[in-house]
């Protein structure tokens, strides 16, 4: 009963002294279930599979920017808008959160040029991520993009918060 309440007869097996039953074999039958006589359990290898599982986001947006005032001017406007956020001023402070952010679903907004804070630049930054798995990858910069050699992955944007309201 619990194997049907939790739909999950794909993935299971009956182990049964009453394996002669043929009530039992039925309702196995019937929600194609594997059924295996108890005595044979001994016999039969099981394998565990250790699956990591991801630690959830802290945060779900971080900005690298190695302008304090614009790292500033982000998290106000996270603050306004909800968003939990973190600023940090350079891609080797990222290493250290790495592991606290989900890639799939963070988003991770990137400078283009990190000044005299890092000897990296925006765009590699945002390759060496892109190949880690993460997925919302965002460069920040004041050029126009069109004079930018972006890959289709990466998005770009201005130096303005994207959530902020602009009248």
């Amino acid at each position: 009963d619990l194997i049907t309440e939790l739909n999950i007869s794909h993935l299971s097996a009956l182990v049964t002294s009453h394996y002669l039953e043929s009530d039992i074999h039925n309702a196995c039958k019937k929600i194609s279930l594997k059924i295996l006589p108890k005595m044979m359990a001994p016999y039969i290898p099981i394998s565990m599979i250790e699956k990591k599982l991801q630690t959830p986001p802290v945060y779900n947006t971080v900005y690298i920017e190695d302008d304090k005032y614009l790292r500033l001017s982000w998290q106000q406007e996270a603050k306004k808008a909800g968003i939990d956020f973190l600023a940090i001023e350079s891609p080797e402070k990222f290493c250290d959160l790495e592991d606290h952010l989900c890639k799939e679903t963070s988003n991770i907004f990137i400078d283009q040029d990190f000044g005299q804070t890092s000897s990296i630049h925006g765009l590699d930054f945002a390759a060496t991520l892109h190949h880690k798995g993460f997925k919302n990858l965002h460069l920040v910069t004041g050029f126009n993009s069109d004079d930018l050699d972006i890959p289709p992955w990466l998005h770009c944007t201005g130096k303005l918060p994207p959530w902020t309201i602009r009248s």
